[in-house]
């Protein structure tokens, strides 16, 4: 203790004393801001609004959904068409032909359609068209209703879309004939509106060619 005084003086000692009592006051002030700024940080992360994580779900459902209503769409798609070309297949056959030259037919007309008549019967139908359509349609254009013949050389093709497109010429003379085969046409083009409206349209035809058949297709594709 004598020791302590003689190198401290009692204003030494009290100085002393206040220096490590402000030390003291600046880690509590330290300590003071430190928990004042863990209090905002605290009040910031309560008040704040969390965004919430985005999830790809949502779109992979609905695209999902797409992909079904595109693969129902599809088998349906491929499912009618079958139907078509069945109900096409088991009612078509190529009608024998009957027509013969009229009396404006000039001696080249004459001779032109036995020629094709010849061809129509050997199912050589590419050559058949040939002839029809040669000197820019002339035997057809005086013939109308040569184009019911050209219209079944184009089915044997698988060229429905032509054929029907032929078949819609209401000159044609022989009605029930060519609403029967514009029918067939537009069922295996996969018209079937069309198809059902040209069944009743032949349907209603008194004395109708093929009315029972006809009957049986549209009660078919109702």
């Amino acid at each position: 203790m004598s020791e302590l005084n003689n190198d401290y003086n009692l204003d030494d000692l009290e100085n002393m004393s206040k220096e490590g009592l402000e030390h003291f006051n600046n880690d509590e002030a330290l300590k003071n801001i430190e928990s004042e700024a863990l209090k905002q940080i605290e009040s910031r992360l309560s008040t704040e609004v969390i965004k919430p994580v985005k999830s790809n779900m949502p779109k992979l459902i609905i695209l999902l959904v797409i992909l079904l209503g595109l693969s129902f769409f599809l088998i349906t798609k491929i499912a009618g068409g079958n139907n078509n070309q069945n109900l096409y297949a088991s009612n078509y056959e190529a009608p024998p032909f009957l027509l013969s030259s009229t009396e404006r037919s000039s001696d080249s007309s004459v001779d032109a359609i036995a020629d094709i008549k010849n061809l129509y019967a050997q199912k050589n139908y590419n050559a058949c068209l040939e002839a029809m359509t040669a000197n820019n349609n002339a035997l057809l254009k005086e013939n109308t209703n040569l184009e019911l013949y050209q219209a079944i050389c184009l089915l044997e093709q698988d060229n429905a879309s032509m054929a029907a497109e032929v078949l819609s010429n209401p000159a044609i003379e022989i009605e029930d004939v060519r609403l029967w085969y514009l029918s067939l046409a537009q069922i295996s083009k996969g018209d079937q509106n069309a198809a059902k409206a040209t069944l009743q349209s032949l349907i209603d035809l008194p004395g109708t060619y093929k009315e029972e058949e006809a009957t049986s297709i549209l009660e078919k594709l109702q």
